[in-house]
C-alpha cells in the first residue's frame, strides 16, 4: 500500500523527476569522461546511472499509465495525454536497450576506451531528445490543462456544471470553441434527432421519441424502438473523440452501442450486452473485441467512450473499465 500526501492524486508526479535527474547526471558524467584520464571510473559511473535511469523510466511509465486511468481527463486534454504516453513509450524502449548496452560495456570492461565512450555519448543524444519531449508533454498536462491538480479539478467541475446548465436552455447540438459538442435534451428533441443526426439503420419516427421529466435530471429522452434496430450518428465527422452519455437501461432489452469513427461497415464501439461492457472494432459484419468487463448498473449512470489516436477507453461513472489499442481509423 502506497501512502500519498493529500495533494498528490497518484504516485506518478512524485517519481517523474527521478529518471530525468539520473539520466541528465549520467550524460554529464559521460561528457567529463571524454576529457579526464580517469575515464574508466567515470564511464562505469555514468553506465550505472543510465542503467538506474532506465529502470526508473520503466517505473514512471507504468505509474503514468495508472495515473492516466485514475484521473478525470477533460476533453481538450485527451490528445496531449496520448502524445505524452507515446513519447514515454519511445523513451522507455530507447533507454531500456541503451541501459543493456551500458551494462555490457561495464561487464566487458570497455569503459577505459575513449572511442567507445565517445560512441556511447553520441548514441545517447537521441535518447535525451526523447526524454525532453516526454517531459515537455507531461509539463503541458499540468501547467496548461491542470491534470491532477486538485484545486483546478474542483474549479473545472464547477465551471462545467454551470456551462451545462446554461447551454441546456438553448437546445440542440451546440459546438463549443474547443471543438467539442454538447446536447442537453429539451422539448423538441425529435427535431434535433431528425436534422442533426444521420440514421444508418432504422428510420426517424416521432412516434418512438418522447421527452419526459425525470425527478433527478429534468428533461430526458426516451426512445421506444419496439424491437427495431436503431443506428444513428452525428452528421459532422470528428477525428479524436470523447462521447459521454447519461443512460437508464432498467427497462431496456437488447444491446446498447456507442460507436465512433464510423465508415460504412467499419467502426469502433463500446457496447453493453448481457451484463458486460465490451470495447472493440466492427469490421465487415464481425467484431474484434479488444477488452471487456462485467458491469452491474441500475438507474441513471454515465457511459464514456474515448478514441484518441490508437488509444481507446471505456468508462462507467468515471471509472475506467475497458482499455484497448488499435490503428486509428481515418
Amino acid at each position: 500500500m502506497v501512502i500519498l500526501p493529500s495533494w498528490a492524486p497518484n504516485v506518478h508526479p512524485m517519481l517523474v523527476h527521478f529518471p530525468i535527474a539520473i539520466l541528465i547526471m549520467a550524460f554529464l558524467i559521460d561528457v567529463l569522461s571524454l576529457f579526464f584520464k580517469d575515464r574508466d571510473i567515470l564511464g562505469k559511473i555514468s553506465g550505472v546511472g543510465y542503467i538506474l535511469g532506465a529502470i526508473f523510466v520503466g517505473i514512471v511509465f507504468i505509474t503514468g499509465r495508472q495515473a492516466a486511468d485514475s484521473v478525470n481527463i477533460p476533453i481538450e486534454a485527451n490528445s496531449a495525454v496520448s502524445q505524452h504516453a507515446d513519447w514515454g513509450l519511445l523513451t522507455l524502449w530507447f533507454f531500456g536497450v541503451y541501459g543493456l548496452l551500458r551494462a555490457l560495456v561495464i561487464w566487458r570492461n570497455y569503459s577505459q576506451k575513449k572511442g567507445v565512450l565517445l560512441l556511447l555519448f553520441l548514441v545517447s543524444l537521441p535518447g535525451l531528445y526523447l526524454l525532453y519531449e516526454t517531459a515537455e508533454h507531461g509539463a503541458e498536462l499540468v501547467f496548461r490543462h491542470g491534470i491532477g491538480v486538485h484545486a483546478l479539478e474542483e474549479v473545472r467541475s464547477e465551471l462545467e456544471q454551470l456551462r451545462y446548465e446554461q447551454e441546456a436552455l438553448s437546445g440542440g447540438i451546440q459546438e463549443k470553441s474547443d471543438g467539442s459538442v454538447l446536447w442537453m435534451v429539451a422539448p423538441g428533441a425529435e427535431v434535433v434527432l431528425k436534422k442533426q443526426f444521420s440514421w444508418k439503420k432504422g428510420s426517424w419516427d416521432p412516434a418512438i421519441i418522447q421527452v419526459k421529466k425525470d425527478s433527478l435530471l429534468g428533461d430526458v429522452l426516451e426512445l421506444m424502438p419496439s424491437g427495431k434496430e436503431l443506428f444513428l450518428t452525428l452528421n459532422k465527422p470528428y477525428s479524436d473523440v470523447e462521447v459521454e452519455l447519461q443512460l437508464n437501461l432498467d427497462h431496456f432489452e437488447g444491446t446498447f452501442w456507442v460507436i465512433h469513427h464510423f465508415q460504412q461497415d467499419v467502426y469502433d464501439f463500446i457496447r453493453i450486452e448481457n451484463g458486460r461492457m465490451k470495447l472493440g472494432r466492427w469490421i465487415a459484419d464481425g467484431d474484434r473485441v479488444e477488452d471487456e468487463e462485467d458491469i452491474t448498473v441500475s438507474g441513471w449512470f454515465t457511459i464514456r467512450a474515448v478514441g484518441v489516436g490508437r488509444h481507446f477507453r471505456g468508462y462507467i461513472n468515471n471509472q475506467l473499465l475497458t482499455h484497448g489499442h488499435a490503428k486509428p481509423l481515418p
